[in-house]
């Protein structure tokens, strides 16, 4: 489990264990913030959990894309 600061509201979320949010669009946030601390393993994982739960949104394909582009892996 991490502790996540997001920079723009100033909050901190503390504990999170990725696999217990249900929510995919928070998800995609949360890897959106892992992203931008450039902790791609951890935002690829945010991103891959929010797939199964909405597998019919392209964004988190798309994001996901970026965090294996971000680890020089643009083959997967």
């Amino acid at each position: 489990m991490k502790s996540v600061s997001n920079k723009e509201t100033g909050s901190v979320t503390e504990n999170i264990n990725i696999s217990d949010v249900k929510d995919p669009v928070k998800l995609n946030e949360l890897g959106n913030i892992y992203y931008n601390k450039s902790e791609y393993q951890t935002a690829l994982s945010c991103y891959q959990r929010a797939i199964e739960l909405d597998p019919k949104n392209w964004i988190y394909y798309s994001n996901m894309g970026d965090g294996y582009n971000a680890l020089g892996e643009v083959e997967k």
